[in-house]
């Protein structure tokens, strides 16, 4: 689950907490009227809450099923590929090497070093700016 859903359901979750709440951990009046100001108050957030949460599942899921359809889409309209001549075909011929692209390589140091180089930058020029006001 991506972050927007993550974040709905936590939405969802809250909701449904603080609606129950007042009941679960007895604030809610056991004796005389139940439906309090207070505990209607939490009730109705709750309820608030849920309905945002619900919203943004059923928005998450929506968008994620146009986008499943949209690659099913693109799937179908391209055309199959030919099986190549020197992919084995049955049992009794020899496996084929297949050679695998070499990945590029993906240096995070570097990366990491020049984010810290640029972050130190700002913060000094920052405190400069600071210093001379």
């Amino acid at each position: 689950m991506t972050m927007k859903g993550g974040l709905s359901t936590v939405l969802l979750l809250g909701g449904i907490w603080i609606g129950v709440a007042p009941f679960w951990l007895g604030f809610a009046s056991s004796h005389g009227a139940i439906w309090t100001g207070a505990v209607t108050i939490s009730v109705s957030m709750g309820a608030l809450i849920v309905m945002a949460g619900m919203v943004g599942l059923l928005g998450f899921a929506s968008g994620a099923l146009g986008e499943a359809e949209r690659q099913l889409e693109r799937l179908a309209s391209e055309p199959s590929v030919p099986a190549r001549e020197n992919e084995q075909t049955s049992g009794l011929q020899e496996p084929v090497e297949r050679e695998e692209p070499e990945a590029e390589p993906f240096d995070t140091d570097e990366k990491l070093q020049a984010l810290v180089d640029r972050v130190l930058k700002d913060h000094t020029l920052a405190f400069e700016a600071e210093k001379r006001t």
